[in-house]
């Protein structure tokens, strides 16, 4: 089974995906009590719904967000989606990072900073996220 982009989106409710991008194919883990984390809690948003979101604003795609590359536009786009994960919603470093292909909480914790350090450089694209996130909210209610 190949990886594509539809799949991998098309799995990321309820369950995580662990991918190994170097041979490009592997089993995808039952949901446990920590992934069932994406879902919808309290009307905020899910964090699959954030990763959408990102990949259409930065123009990178969801599966390269979630990937090991380090093309300064793709690591700028997975750390504005920590940031939007962890202002948007109620989640903790390490369910964002778990989602995020098992990353640790403190590559987490470091995405978020340099974003915040550097918000200005940030501040357009991030804003725009915020509002496709809350019409999407909006709709959905």
């Amino acid at each position: 089974m190949r990886w594509t982009e539809d799949l991998i989106c098309g799995r990321l409710d309820g369950q995580f995906v662990t991918i190994d991008f170097e041979n490009a194919e592997k089993e995808v883990f039952e949901p446990d009590e920590l992934s069932m984390a994406v879902k919808l809690v309290d009307g905020l948003p899910t964090l699959r719904s954030i990763l959408n979101v990102v990949s259409s604003v930065y123009m990178v795609g969801v599966l390269d967000i979630l990937s090991p590359r380090r093309a300064s536009n793709v690591c700028e786009a997975r750390q504005a989606f920590y940031w939007l994960c962890r202002n948007q919603t109620a989640r903790s470093y390490p369910e964002i990072g778990l989602f995020c292909n098992k990353r640790d909480h403190s590559t987490i914790m470091h995405g978020i900073k340099k974003i915040s350090r550097d918000y200005a450089k940030h501040a357009e694209r991030l804003e725009k996220c915020c509002k496709l996130l809350k019409s999407s909210n909006a709709k959905a209610a």
